[in-house]
Order: structure tokens, then C-alpha cells, then sequence
């Protein structure tokens, strides 16, 4: 009996054994599929995604067709605009100019309708180690001279570029130089061991320094950027092509003009708007594309509504900038600094120096500042002081600390008043 219980217990364990694992089987199948569940849930939102995606893209190219009648705008790979352009399946298109040359091979059916859109600037190079028998080697011509380059043992070039790179070498008199195709991690070659020189693209160079690595004098293939490129046969036998070109050519060239040109606002005083473009068109670098835009400032005063002050707006080119700014500023310190010191001379009692110091503002003025601009204040200034002094009996020392108080209050103003907003 005793056996025959423990026999029993035994198979009752192991059922029970058996249910834990089975139960354990099930969570975990519960647990795969509720990942299974989130992964597709996943995938359905990924796909609601790109199908959003996709119609906003879809919504971009007719909202574009609205604007540009009969055009489609397609995102490709940038050797596949050069190839589809050459087989006739696009009309035009955007790519850099080392992908026209690389995979166009001077296709005389591709055009170069504008060659410099100013993005995506870099050059095709030869770069090669800085260590080794390449330690003194930094030219074209001493590359070319070294001896190491045998039939046996050639140079050995690593590079996307097959077409580019073959062709450069034998323009500059690499007679035994051999190619290895490879389109990532070009830099690691000669390190690896699989390359001695490298063509590549390079926009900075930092990765070039970090391997080791660098240009030579009169190694540089190409200067490319992007560039929009036309199929020759689309233009001439393709109705409405050559239009869509001129009217995206012409969008382009407004826009890389207008992406060179910064606007300069400021607030200058004077008697009339034409007395103040005679001090702004003055000045070169203040004229602007074709003269300022020049608005009267209303403001009102002493219960009347006045414009002593006129905006200016002038666009300027942006390596003049800092110039324009600088003589603007000009116009409003020679201004400032000259009636401070016409009230400090006036305040003292030299009548002479006063008169002198008008002399000297005008002498010393910048090209094109009329310090007369400002005569608007000048009676009030004058009166002022006039009074003081009449009212002092001879007292100098308070007209002096009153005019002094009063002139650099009026000059906190006149500063204020006179900012330049660019």
C-alpha cells in the first residue's frame, strides 16, 4: 500500500509538473501575442503614416500643378535623375553637378540650365594618407614622380567615382594606377589596407583629418553644388517644356537674389524725405537696390501732430551689412556728440567756441551728414539757454550746472530717440 501511495503521489507531482509548465507555455504564448498585437498595431500606424505622408506629398504636387501648370515634381535617388534624364523619363531636374558629370559622361543631350543654385557646395578630391611614403608627397606632380608605382604594384584608388576618377588620372599622367569600387566608408581604406588614395567628395574635410588623411595641391577634380540640369530633347520636341523651364528659372534666380540681400530699417530725422534721401543716397552703400523707401514718422507734440522723423527702409547686400549699419550710425553720433557740445560751450558763456563747434561738427561730419538736419531742436535749445543765462544775474555757475543737467538730459533724448532698428 505504502508503494502504491507513493506511486500515486509521484504521478500526481508530475501532473502538476506538467500543468505549471503547460501554464507557463501559456502565458508565454500570451505574451507573444500581445507583442505580436503591438507590433501590428505598430505597422498599421507606420502605414496610416506614410499614407498620410503620401497624400500631403500628393497634395504638395497639385497644389504645385495650380501653381506651375503640367509639372510633377518626383523625389529620386540623384544618379537616377541623371539616368532617367538621359533615357527621356524626366524633363528636368535638380542634382549636383558631380552626379551630372559622373553619370551623365558628357551626355550632349543633358543641359546645364542653371549651374549654381548655392546649396549643397562641396568638391570631388584625391586624398591621401599623411603618414608613410605619402609624408612628403603634397601635390599632383610628386605623386605622379614617385617610383613606388609599378606595373606590378600600382597605385590603388578607392572611389564611388568610376567614370571621374580613371579620367582625371590619365589627364594628369597616372600611367599605373588601378580602381576599387566602394560606395561608404571610403576613408578607412588606406588604413584597411585596401586602397592607397581615396576620391571622394569632401565639404569640410573633417573626416578626411580624422583618418589621417588629406588633399593635394592640383588634386581637386570637381567644385560641385547643386545644379538644375534639362533633358536637350525635352526642350525642343516636348510641348510646353521650354516654358515651364523659364518660369522655374526665373523663380530660382529671384529667389537666390533675394536670399543675398538683407533689409535695414531706420529712423532718421530731418526736414523733408527728399532732404533725407540726399544724406542717404549719399552714401554707396546706403542707396540700395534702387534707393531707399523713405515714410514720414507722425508723432504728436505740444498738442500738434508733427513728422521731424522719417523711416527709412534700403535693402542692402549682405557682405555689406555691417558697413550700412555702421554709416547709419554714423549719421545719428556726429549729430549727438555735436549739440552736446554746442550746449556745454553755450552754457559757459563762449559764444565764440559755440559757433566754433558748429565749424567743427560740419568739418568733422562723415560723408553725406547734414548736421543742419537737425535745426528743428536748435531754437529750442537756444531759447532755453538764453533764458538761463538772463535769469542766473550773472550767476555762471548755476547756468553751467542747470545747462549741463538740462543738455545731457535732452541728449539721453536725442539718443533714444534717434535708435537705429536693423
Amino acid at each position: 500500500m505504502e508503494a502504491m501511495r507513493a506511486e500515486v503521489e509521484a504521478l500526481r507531482e508530475e501532473r502538476q509538473k506538467d500543468h505549471d509548465e503547460l501554464m507557463k507555455e501559456r502565458e508565454e504564448c500570451e505574451r507573444c501575442y500581445n507583442e505580436l498585437l503591438k507590433e501590428r498595431e505598430e505597422r498599421i500606424q507606420f502605414s496610416n503614416e506614410m499614407l498620410k505622408e503620401r497624400e500631403e506629398g500628393q497634395k504638395a504636387r497639385e497644389e504645385t500643378n495650380t501653381k506651375l501648370s503640367n509639372l510633377e515634381v518626383w523625389f529620386q535617388w540623384p544618379k537616377d535623375i541623371v539616368r532617367k534624364l538621359v533615357s527621356g523619363d524626366l524633363d528636368l531636374g535638380i542634382v549636383g553637378l558631380d552626379t551630372v558629370s559622373e553619370y551623365g559622361q558628357g551626355n550632349e543631350d543633358l543641359i546645364l540650365v542653371h549651374d549654381a543654385l548655392e546649396f549643397g557646395d562641396c568638391r570631388l578630391s584625391l586624398a591621401i594618407p599623411k603618414y608613410g611614403i605619402f609624408e612628403n608627397a603634397n601635390s599632383m606632380k610628386e605623386l605622379v614622380q614617385m617610383s613606388q608605382w609599378t606595373p606590378e604594384k600600382p597605385l590603388r584608388v578607392a572611389t564611388g567615382f568610376t567614370y571621374l576618377g580613371p579620367k582625371f588620372m590619365k589627364e594628369n599622367g597616372v600611367k599605373h594606377v588601378t580602381f576599387s569600387t566602394a560606395d561608404g566608408a571610403l576613408e578607412a581604406a588606406p588604413a584597411m589596407g585596401i586602397a592607397e588614395a581615396i576620391v571622394d567628395l569632401v565639404s569640410r574635410g573633417t573626416t578626411l583629418r580624422e583618418n589621417n588623411l588629406k588633399e593635394i595641391e592640383g588634386g581637386v577634380i570637381l567644385q560641385s553644388q547643386a545644379v538644375l540640369v534639362a533633358s536637350k530633347k525635352s526642350l525642343t520636341q516636348r510641348k510646353g517644356v521650354l516654358d515651364i523651364t523659364h518660369e522655374i528659372l526665373e523663380r530660382l534666380e529671384a529667389h537666390l537674389r533675394a536670399i543675398g540681400q538683407f533689409t535695414v530699417t531706420a529712423n532718421m530725422r530731418g526736414s523733408s524725405q527728399e532732404e533725407v534721401a540726399e544724406r542717404i543716397l549719399s552714401q554707396t552703400s546706403l542707396s540700395g537696390l534702387q534707393g531707399p523707401t523713405i515714410s514720414p514718422i507722425f508723432c504728436q507734440r505740444v498738442g500738434r501732430v508733427a513728422s521731424d522723423y522719417y523711416a527709412i527702409v534700403i535693402c542692402v547686400p549682405k557682405k555689406l551689412l555691417y558697413k550700412s549699419s555702421k554709416r547709419v550710425g554714423e549719421f545719428l553720433r556726429c549729430t549727438v556728440c555735436w549739440c552736446l557740445c554746442l550746449v556745454v560751450c553755450w552754457c559757459f558763456g563762449f559764444g565764440v567756441l559755440a559757433l566754433a563747434s558748429v565749424g567743427c561738427a560740419w568739418w568733422m561730419a562723415p560723408d553725406g551728414v547734414d548736421i543742419y538736419g537737425w535745426y528743428t531742436v536748435l531754437p529750442d535749445w537756444m531759447v532755453c539757454l538764453a533764458m538761463l543765462q538772463c535769469s542766473s544775474f550773472g550767476n555762471q555757475s548755476l547756468a553751467v550746472a542747470v545747462g549741463v543737467l538740462l543738455g545731457t538730459a535732452s541728449t539721453v533724448s536725442l539718443i533714444c530717440s534717434a535708435q537705429c532698428n536693423v
